[in-house]
């Protein structure tokens, strides 16, 4: 488990259809490469990809990019009972 605290990242504010976050890790559980404290940034630039890039801790410099239109939502069915 991982919980972050997000705050504006400026970044971003002359983009358009962008956005940014600036990520601090809160609570880790379970987990071996990262700590309280660690820092990464969240980057949407809408409609095309996701960025997540860690500043700090074990995983610094690693930069995950995820396209948006290549990620699919998926059905769960629910009981209808």
């Amino acid at each position: 488990m991982i919980r972050f605290e997000f705050q504006d990242h400026e970044k971003c504010y002359d983009k358009q259809n962008t956005f940014c976050l600036k990520a601090a890790l809160t609570e880790t559980k379970n987990t071996y490469f990262t700590k309280v404290g660690d820092e990464a940034t969240i980057i949407l630039e809408y409609p095309n990809k996701l960025t997540f890039s860690i500043l700090s801790g074990d995983l610094v410099t690693n930069t995950f990019e995820l396209e948006i239109e290549k990620l699919r939502k998926i059905n769960i069915p629910t009981d209808q009972s």
